[in-house]
């Protein structure tokens, strides 16, 4: 069943941005080697970065959408040796990418 950011959890690998209704898109996400971290997607036109995070037993426990992200970030990111300390380092409580949950 597709994901749809109306609903409570998701599925790893696809997160829907709410925007409006009719402009649900899928945004891709690739898995990230992380003990946090599950996947990262990135919608270009909406300039947002999407990060699953893994709760305790390993599944998608959150998702987190943050705004305002250049293609240089997200690429920088996904190059990064540590996703996990990318994420903190980078995102984690910075004004500049607020996050909301979809």
């Amino acid at each position: 069943m597709p994901y749809d950011a109306r609903t409570p959890a998701a599925p790893l690998g696809t997160v829907r941005h709410q925007s409006k209704p009719e402009e649900h898109k899928p945004v891709e996400l690739a898995p990230v080697k992380s003990s946090n971290l599950a996947a990262v997607g990135y919608d270009a036109a909406a300039k947002e970065l999407h990060v699953q995070f893994k709760g305790k037993d390993g599944t998608v426990s959150k998702t987190y959408i943050h705004a305002n992200v250049t293609p240089d970030q997200h690429a920088e990111f996904m190059k990064a040796e540590s996703a996990g300390s990318h994420y903190a380092a980078k995102f984690r409580g910075n004004d500049k990418h607020p996050h909301r949950h979809p």
